[in-house]
């Protein structure tokens, strides 16, 4: 009984479950840390993805601003910015193609912006071309025109004409100023009354022809800016800048739908990121309050088959009657039976000490009555003492083995109470302290 007692004891897995406990905890938190790294990265890489779209429309915004200056002007930091805007508009759209392959997303919004934003740059080098073209050659080839149209007309004293030619000079500089046809228009019409008054001059033909040669030249200068100015654009809408314009309305509001994809897929994957997060979550708790849950159910029920056990030897020993319904009240219930037991053994080994002793005072009694009879009876014949020596010295031997056997079955008593008892009477008295 007592080593079923024992073994019972060592099935309670105290030390096992508080492993699997610590182990199983230890490795949900890493499985947990893992995966809140790996969320976190994916909020990052979600939160640049919408990042790159907004800054993509932002430079798309400050070709905006480029266009809406005069660019006339001979402003060349505001033609390399352009040129700077150009650049990180491609790096966008190469972060961005980056970005879908990561989610495997189409990109054919993305195609066509890269299309519309290359036609806005082609527009706008031709724009360059042409305002080139313009600042650097036409309008000083028109200002050459006048001039030598001026001095002719001074040459021959000729000072009927030098209002109209004023009148020539206001147009050009006006169209130029206002880009309107209707200048153009009038400086034809002053073209025709000039060339008209100069055909009925009373000059000589080369003069004449002279007069009218130059005054077709500054005509045609003043034709070939209207020409330039007209493919620019003589307004925000027509020419390449209107163009320009449209190009950039295409691509801003491909942007827009861009970043409205985007922060759906963003809403998406923050939504089944925070979904995974919080079933992991969920799962390995549920996991970990399974196992805690078998295995006190496992600990409770070894425990009670211990104190089953218990119970039967302190009931067999005490001559007690339990109704077959323990109820524990945890250690303290428990080290108090172990006490009980152990006082019944401890009770149980002073009454085999006491037969022993019994045993040695009878053996002693025994062998001082056989000298006495041996003194008595030295005259009974030979083959009496004899025999009865030797029944004697049978009952004696008897005796002997008798206290023999007893003193080696009080040294396993003792040996096992050392061996066994006493720890668990020290573990015992230690747990009714602490309780």
């Amino acid at each position: 009984m007592l080593y079923k007692l024992i073994d019972n004891l060592k099935k309670i897995p105290f030390v096992k479950t508080i492993n699997y406990i610590f182990y199983s905890t230890l490795i949900a938190f890493m499985i947990l840390i893992a995966y809140f790294f790996y969320y976190l990265s994916e909020i990052t890489n979600l939160n640049l993805f919408v990042s790159e779209t907004n800054l993509l429309k932002a430079n798309l915004y400050k070709l905006v601003a480029y266009e809406n200056k005069n660019l006339f002007d001979e402003y060349n930091n505001e033609i390399d910015a352009t040129y700077g805007t150009f650049r990180k508009i491609d790096e966008n759209i190469n972060n961005l193609k980056f970005m879908y392959r990561l989610y495997d997303l189409s990109n054919g919004d993305l195609l066509k912006l890269y299309e519309v934003v290359s036609s806005y740059k082609n527009h706008f080098d031709n724009f360059l071309q042409h305002r080139s073209e313009l600042v650097e050659k036409l309008l000083y080839n028109l200002k050459i025109s006048r001039e030598r149209f001026i001095a002719i007309l001074s040459n021959h004293n000729i000072k009927s004409f030098t209002e109209h030619s004023l009148l020539l000079e206001i147009d050009s500089s006006q169209f130029l100023q206002f880009r309107s046809t209707a200048y153009a228009e009038q400086f034809l019409k002053d073209y025709e009354a000039i060339h008209k008054n100069i055909s009925v001059l009373q000059i000589k033909d080369d003069e004449k022809n002279n007069l009218i040669l130059y005054l077709s030249e500054y005509k045609n200068s003043f034709i070939s800016i209207v020409e330039t100015m007209t493919k620019i654009g003589l307004s925000r809408n027509s020419g390449i800048n209107g163009a320009m314009r449209e190009d950039i309305s295409i691509a801003i509001l491909n942007s827009n739908n861009i970043i409205i994809k985007i922060e759906k897929l963003k809403y998406q994957r923050e939504g089944l990121l925070n979904l995974y997060l919080i079933l992991i979550a969920v799962s390995l708790i549920l996991a970990i309050l399974s196992a805690l849950f078998l295995f006190s159910k496992k600990l409770s029920k070894d425990i009670f088959l211990f104190e089953k056990t218990a119970s039967e030897i302190y009931n067999s020993g005490k001559n007690l009657n339990f109704n077959n319904k323990f109820y524990s009240d945890g250690l303290y219930k428990l080290s108090t039976i172990l006490n009980g037991i152990l006082l019944i053994i401890y009770n149980n080994t002073n009454s085999q000490s006491k037969l022993v002793y019994e045993h040695e005072k009878l053996i002693e009694k025994i062998v001082s009555q056989n000298e006495q009879l041996k003194i008595e009876e030295k005259n009974i014949n030979e083959s009496e003492v004899s025999e009865q020596t030797e029944n004697i010295s049978n009952l004696e031997k008897s005796y002997q083995e008798i206290v023999e056997l007893n003193r080696k079955s009080l040294a396993l008593l003792y040996s096992a109470i050392d061996t066994h008892l006493i720890p668990m009477k020290k573990n015992c008295q230690i747990f009714e302290q602490k309780h």
